[in-house]
């Protein structure tokens, strides 16, 4: 009797093992922050980060998933930029670059990847960059009331010599919230109540990675 217990107990853990670990952080093999570069053109901006793992480890098919809310979020240098538990980013009064870091334990071991993260001072037009890949001129980002709209142009530097480009109808723009101000696929900003959100530029380059340049929009009544 005992025999047949520990047998039909092995039984069941043999037919149980094939289906622990799919979908576990054990089997991520490679881990991509997106975007991979962002600026902030002054403090008090903020942009969410997104961390997108690679699940197979050779014996699955390749699948993506986003872990966003599992990896651990990590900025070394508060003052430049803070980011929260979500990938939540803010910069803060001083300028400079910092690494902003996610990190998961996977299938060999612990897997990092990270987002190098700008703060510039603000300045009155963005165009002038050429350290930038992606830029946001500012000659019409001037307070609006609601249901105003100004319109934004994106300008991407490529190149030793810098050349310039317009991008504006090629990037993906984003407003931190839409509650505030929308923005349009043409970078067309609508405001629809009083405050200050994040209106951001990205653009995948031809290598994969993504920059992307962040600025405030304010809205007054």
């Amino acid at each position: 009797m005992f025999d047949r217990i520990r047998l039909g107990t092995l039984m069941f853990i043999c037919l149980a093992v094939p289906f622990v670990g799919c979908g576990s952080s054990n089997d991520i093999d490679s881990l991509t922050v997106t975007p991979t570069t962002l600026t902030f053109e002054g403090a008090g901006l903020s942009a969410q980060l997104t961390a997108i793992a690679t699940i197979g480890h050779g014996s699955h098919p390749a699948t993506n998933e986003n872990v966003t809310d599992l990896v651990a979020w990590t900025a070394v240098g508060s003052e430049v930029a803070a980011v929260t538990s979500s990938g939540l980013v803010t910069s803060g009064e001083d300028t400079g670059v910092v690494q902003v870091t996610a990190s998961i334990h996977g299938f060999t071991g612990l897997i990092t990847s990270s987002c190098s993260v700008t703060v510039e001072a603000p300045t009155s037009s963005a165009v002038s960059k050429k350290s930038s890949p992606v830029a946001i001129v500012d000659g019409f980002r001037t307070p609006v009331v609601p249901g105003e709209t100004r319109q934004l142009r994106a300008v991407g530097t490529s190149g030793t010599e810098g050349v310039q480009e317009d991008l504006t109808d090629r990037v993906t723009w984003s407003s931190s919230n839409p509650a505030i101000a929308t923005v349009s696929k043409s970078g067309a900003v609508t405001g629809l109540s009083r405050g200050t959100t994040t209106i951001m530029a990205a653009v995948t380059n031809p290598d994969k990675s993504v920059a992307a340049y962040a600025v405030g929009f304010t809205v007054t009544e």
